[in-house]
């Protein structure tokens, strides 16, 4: 297999949001991680078709990401979960649990970040309020988003009402992605700063659990329990 880095897009400016990969018609660009644990796509040269359809769809090129910004709000609210045993299981003020949650009484799901069964954090979909509560809490990882754009896209064809959560470039990613609106899509964006690389939480994992002589099974960033 011959492969090339993604067109002329220099590494730091990518964002791993995989809308790339999972838009190629040939299945020719695979995300692949650096030194430092983000994902980077590679492009397979020998199933290439020169479409050019990832560079269409690339957040990070002007022309795709110009139609993204057309909106100016209107209103700006502030919300967080007025019980409080409630509010101390989310990071925040847990707003998006109270979204979440009503979403999914209506019928919908939701999309957002977990940790999988290894502490790889993943977007996956959430159909039932146990499923949310997993999603619940801020995750300073870079999030894989791997197969998530195209199950979401079946998604709203098939006429579900999605809620997708994610950073500001992994919602860019989806929208340009899908190329076009969707009713029955409502997206939740993060204040956001960057994001820390797997490869170093995974590291810090590593080092807790060999210091400790204990296994990890959970994370929680930021957690709200008092000791002592």
């Amino acid at each position: 297999m011959r492969t090339k880095v993604f067109y002329d897009l220099p590494e730091t400016a990518c964002y791993g949001c995989q809308a790339c990969a999972q838009i190629c018609p040939v299945s020719a660009i695979s995300m692949v991680p650096d030194e430092e644990g983000f994902l980077f796509p590679q492009i397979d040269t020998d199933k290439c078709i020169e479409c050019n359809l990832c560079e269409k769809t690339c957040p990070t090129q002007e022309s795709v990401a110009k139609p993204l910004f057309n909106a100016i709000p209107t209103n700006v609210d502030a919300a967080w979960e007025k019980d409080f045993d409630a509010r101390l299981e989310s990071t925040s003020g847990g707003a998006f649990y109270i979204f979440g949650k009503k979403w999914i009484e209506d019928g919908g799901v939701v999309y957002g970040a977990d940790f999988d069964d290894k502490l790889h954090v993943r977007h996956c979909k959430a159909v039932t309020i146990e499923e949310l509560q997993r999603q619940r809490g801020s995750k300073y990882v870079q999030s894989d988003l791997s197969g998530i754009l195209k199950a979401v896209r079946t998604d709203l064809k098939a006429g579900i009402k999605v809620l997708f959560s994610g950073t500001p470039c992994q919602v860019a990613g989806l929208r340009a992605f899908l190329k076009k609106d969707y009713p029955n899509l409502i997206c939740i964006d993060l204040v956001c700063h960057g994001v820390p690389s797997p490869l170093i939480f995974l590291e810090h994992l590593k080092y807790v659990e060999k210091t400790s002589g204990k296994q990890i099974v959970d994370y929680k960033f930021r957690g709200k329990e008092r000791s002592g």
